[in-house]
């Protein structure tokens, strides 16, 4: 419960890079070493600022190189290497009137991301090079998408699963690496439902045929089709899955339609207690796969079947299914389960390396979602099944998992805010995936007019879609508070750099309360608001949150601060200064910038009280904090009458 309480002498202070509209990047190691970038006004002002530090630095070799934006507008600025050290060049221009920002020249690497397991050159699915009849680029953009994640966990920290139905899995196969999920919650073959989740001795998953979970008495068909969701990536040996870190729930069953209805229901429970138990119970099972069905099926015929999809939607699962291989117009002809209208279920067709869609593989413009390459890939296999534990796989079968796969993978890139509506509104979020990774389909033109996008799954187009329409307004930035008096409370916190960040809401109650009081300040650079009552009582501790308040709803909630009030410090304190710094956190200097004239001094204290630097201020100033080693230091400004004085953190990285 919130009170809305009157307002009128609370201090925030936020750090910001907008504080200063004169600005220099922090140096990094990845920088050229004779060129710097800077934005300026006009060229006569970048020369103006050249000639200055030519005489300053004793650099002549110093001289606009090229104008490399009209937009900002931005010049390089180039000198001998031998003649001096670009930070101090970077330092020097900076502190030129004329000069915007001042930034090294980074040093950019086109990023892909390559597991070292041993056949993974084999897996042409994720980078196809054009062998063996294919088409360079006719690929799934994998090294790209892991460069983004290699799956796991969401950013919340829940463990995501994939539910594969199947005939079991080889268990001893040596590439699975602790992938594949188990029951923790149930002690195996005792008999008891541990648990209490309706299945007794669930330990390694679910056999729908023999209600236990001896899930690894087949796996001709389920091996690879779990192995391309999520054999372990990056271990050195064999291939690797579309995850490198999944957990793989493996249910045996599928046939008949009692026995599908009663795998998926397996799935479905798991979910459904995480969701009721916030984690506590039960799997964070996010999407199942289905390389099965009946050709020239009806859903019609099938009601409870179809049913089931919106069912597992509705805790927050998506499927994905694999459509008849044939050439076949599963619109008039019909599939299951393909062909169920289900807004919970992706149905997919297959692709060859040769990027092309493979004449036995079915198509439909309204119910074949999309196509992903299945044939011939390059997977784990049974030992004497196909005469080895790795080898090609085909059909839909192949093509379907890429994508139940791909959906976990999205899951888990790092966005808050996508993590708290799974587990908020997880029917929502999982349409929210659905939709995402058909928008980042390629399109192709085997596919343009006999599927629903006209496309193939593209791993890094579907987690890149989760990573730029990821709602940033979703994690408090970091802040600390202290009373300052018995009607003002200083909150100093880093501003969030998010155009949807609307403000934030401060809460605060006495310790014990069930009530909080709150009060929305807006995203401004500095705000002054007072409190008209005096609110604090001496000796009395305080709990205090902030709150995002977000265009998007999805307000975030930091953890409780206690402070204790302490009427003694009063006088000490006194009256605060106004005060800015940017940036905060930064690599290198903090710009401070005072509001009062004079000349004020200033200690900065690391989180053991001890001194680190001190000095005196006037104006706008520097600290140099190169040398400083990474975490939280305060620092201390005041005078020497004692009249003013305030005290922030700085963050160091």
């Amino acid at each position: 419960m919130l009170r809305i309480i009157p307002i009128a002498v609370l201090t925030l202070t936020y750090f910001s890079s907008k504080l200063s509209a004169q600005r220099m990047a922090s140096p990094e190691a990845d920088i050229l070493s004779d060129q710097v970038i800077v934005k300026a006004q006009s060229e006569s002002d970048v020369q103006h600022a050249i000639e200055y530090v030519q005489k300053t630095l004793n650099l002549p070799s110093l001289q606009i190189k090229d104008f490399i934006s009209p937009v900002l507008p931005a010049w390089t600025v180039s000198f001998d290497a031998n003649e001096g050290d670009v930070l101090a060049v970077i330092k020097a221009l900076h502190h030129h009137p004329s000069i915007d920002i001042a930034q090294g020249d980074h040093v950019i690497e086109y990023r892909d991301t390559e597991p070292d397991d041993a056949l993974y050159g084999d897996q042409w699915q994720y980078v196809n090079s054009g062998g063996s009849g294919g088409v360079p680029n006719a690929d799934l953009d994998a090294e790209l998408a892991w460069d983004i994640t290699t799956g796991g966990f969401t950013a919340n920290g829940d463990e995501i699963v994939v539910a594969v139905i199947d005939d079991g899995v080889e268990l001893s196969h040596p590439d699975w690496g602790d992938n594949l999920w188990t029951n923790e919650a149930e002690i195996p073959n005792n008999n008891i439902d541990d648990d209490g989740n309706g299945y007794t001795d669930d330990y390694r998953g679910w056999s729908a045929y023999s209600n236990d979970d001896n899930v690894g008495s087949g796996g001709s068909h389920g091996t690879p089709v779990a192995g391309i969701i999520g054999a372990q990536g990056n271990n050195g040996v064999g291939v690797t899955g579309v995850n490198w870190d999944v957990k793989v729930m493996i249910i045996e069953g599928g046939s008949p339609e009692s026995r599908a209805i009663a795998s998926y229901s397996y799935a479905l429970v798991q979910r459904k207690r995480y969701n009721d138990t916030q984690g506590a119970e039960g799997a964070f099972v996010v999407s199942t796969n289905s390389s099965w069905g009946i050709d020239y099926g009806q859903p019609a015929s099938a009601p409870m079947w179809c049913a089931m999809y919106d069912s597992l939607g509705a805790y927050g699962i998506i499927s994905a299914g694999a459509t008849i291989n044939g050439n076949v117009n599963v619109d008039i002809e019909g599939d299951l389960p393909t062909a169920c209208a289900s807004e919970y279920l992706l149905s997919v067709t297959n692709l060859g390396r040769n990027d092309i869609k493979v004449n036995g593989a079915g198509y439909g413009a309204t119910t074949i979602d999309l196509g992903a390459y299945g044939q011939e890939t390059y997977t784990l296999d049974q030992p004497g099944v196909f005469g080895g534990e790795y080898g090609g796989f085909g059909g839909t079968s192949g093509a379907t998992p890429h994508v139940a796969g791909t959906i976990a993978l999205m899951y888990s890139v790092d966005c808050p805010a996508y993590a708290d509506l799974a587990l908020e509104n997880p029917a929502d979020m999982a349409l929210d995936i659905k939709d995402m990774l058909l928008e980042g389909v390629t399109p192709n033109t085997s596919l343009s007019s006999n599927t629903v996008t006209g496309g193939r799954l593209n791993m890094y187009g579907a987690v890149e879609a989760v990573n730029t329409q990821c709602p940033r307004c979703s994690r408090v930035p970091e802040f600390f508070t202290n009373i300052q008096s018995i009607n003002t409370l200083q909150v100093s916190f880093f501003e969030l750099e998010d155009d949807q960040t609307i403000g934030y809401f401060i809460e605060y109650r006495l310790e014990g309360d069930s009530i909080w009081n709150e009060f929305l300040v807006t995203s401004d650079d500095d705000i002054r608001i007072s409190f008209l009552e005096n609110l604090f009582m001496a000796g009395s501790t305080y709990e205090i949150r902030v709150r995002t308040a977000c265009q998007n709803n999805r307000n975030a909630v930091s953890d409780i601060r206690s402070v204790t009030f302490d009427p003694s410090s009063i006088e000490d304190n006194g009256p605060l200064l106004s005060l800015l710094v940017s940036p905060n956190p930064s690599n290198g200097y903090f710009t401070i910038g005072l509001e009062e004239e004079g000349t004020f001094h200033y200690t900065v204290t690391d989180t053991r009280g001890r001194e680190v630097l001190s000095g005196k201020l006037v104006g706008r100033s520097e600290i140099d904090a190169f040398a400083w080693s990474r975490g939280m230091y305060f620092l201390t400004v005041f005078d020497r009458e004692g009249g003013l004085r305030t005290t922030l953190p700085l963050i160091k990285n």
